[in-house]
Parts: structure tokens; sequence; C-alpha cells
């Protein structure tokens, strides 16, 4: 009895295996490789070219001021449609590189404030001895998959993600551990390896949060019916003719 209560917790611990997230990481990444260069550019050019305009207006600078917080809201909002990306990786379809900028709506402000709260919380566990740091990074590590995905508020976001990863926090630990040695692997390849790695990273995490927010089918029975279905006939055979 006591072995199958440990089996039972063993498993609402789990939720998810971490080597199947590592598989649907190496299979998206590996097999959309084109499509990942292409954001990469997009990205990078996002990043970079900002910082090339602001530095021709030197001398303006409250142009040039003006030029970089453009610049860091459109990074932004990229960031959010790449997250839509994955998300659509991970429900098994392969998303248009348009999807990208699918999020250039009011959710940056919510992204934006709630990403404050996430790093003050983050920053003030990691002063008590880094580990409850950790753990509150873990726990709402998806509240901009929730806002993006669900269109989520800021509180509402960041207690969703608190909900869905509860129960998983080692389990996404050790992925995440693994993602990293993964991540310096390739960085090792003379940086080129990280053309796979990343992506590889990025649709693992995906793949979890969609493993963890999709409930379970409900089990079968012996009639074939889910259990809720066999209630109900049972209390219709129940009821008097």
């Amino acid at each position: 009895m006591r072995r199958r209560k440990n089996e039972e917790d063993f498993m609402n611990e789990v939720k998810f295996l971490k080597k199947d997230a590592i598989r649907f990481g190496w299979a998206t990444a590996t097999g959309n490789i084109g499509f990942f260069i292409v954001m990469l550019i997009i990205l990078v050019s996002a990043a970079i070219l900002p910082q090339g305009i602001a530095g021709a207006f030197g001398k303006a600078r409250l142009l040039a001021f003006i030029i970089l917080v453009a610049g860091a809201v459109i990074q932004m909002e990229l960031r959010l449609g790449l997250i839509k990306t994955l998300i659509t990786f991970a429900d098994g379809k392969k998303p248009a590189v348009v999807e990208l900028f699918s999020c250039f709506d009011k959710r940056i402000v919510t992204v934006f404030v709630a990403g404050l709260l996430y790093g003050i919380m983050t920053f003030l566990g990691t002063l008590l001895l880094i580990v409850p740091g950790i753990i509150l990074g873990i726990k709402f590590m998806f509240f901009s998959y929730f806002i993006v995905d669900k269109n989520a508020g800021i509180i509402e976001s960041l207690e969703k993600s608190a909900e869905l990863t509860k129960g998983s926090k080692t389990n996404i630990f050790l992925l995440a551990l693994l993602l990293w040695l993964i991540n310096a692997a390739g960085a090792l390849c003379l940086g080129i390896g990280l053309i796979i790695t990343m992506p590889l990273s990025m649709t693992a995490v995906a793949y979890v949060y969609r493993k963890l927010h999709v409930p379970e089918p409900p089990v079968a029975t012996v009639t074939g019916l889910s259990p809720a279905a066999e209630d109900y006939v049972r209390q219709k055979l129940q009821q008097p003719l």
C-alpha cells in the first residue's frame, strides 16, 4: 500500500519526462533549422540596428534615447512573438515567420510589468541564500507564456504559472541543468552548435509548458466510456421508468 502511494506521489511530482522534452526539442530544432536561422537574423537585427542608428545621432541625445527605447519595445514584442511560435511548435504545428510579429499589441505593457515583478521577486529570493531565488524563478517562469497564449493579466499570469509548476519544480530544475550542459557543449563547437542547441532548449521549455498545461485525456473504463460518461449512464439506468 505504501509502495503504491510512493509511486503515485512520484507520478504526481514528475508530470513530464526530461528525455521527452529534449527529444522534442532536438526533433523540432533539426527539422526546422532554416526557420530558426531566419528568426535569429531578425532578432539579432532588432537588437543591433537601434544601437547603430542611435549612435549616428550621438549628439542629439533625446532622439538617440527615443530610438533606443523604441528598439527595446520592438525587441520585447519580438520575444513575445518568439514565445508564440514556440507554443505553436509545441502544439504540433509549424508556425510562419510572420507569427514572430503577431504580438505587437497591448500585451507588451502586461509582460513588462509582470516581468518587473518577476525580476524583483527572484532578485530578493536570490539575496536569501540563492535557493529561494531559484525556486521563485521556476515557480513564475511561465508568466509570459500565459500572457501570450491565454492573454492573461499581470497577476493572473504569475498565479497561473505558480499553479502550473506546482509539483514539477524539481523536474524543471533538472531539465534546466541538462539544457545548460547541452548549450555549453554547443558553445564549445566554435559557437556553431548553438544554432541547434538554443532552439532545442527553447522548444523543450515550450513542450514542458504545453505538457503541464494540457489536461490528460479521460481514462477509459471497461465499458469504453469515460468515468463521467459512465456515471451519467448509470444514473439514467437507475431512474424509474
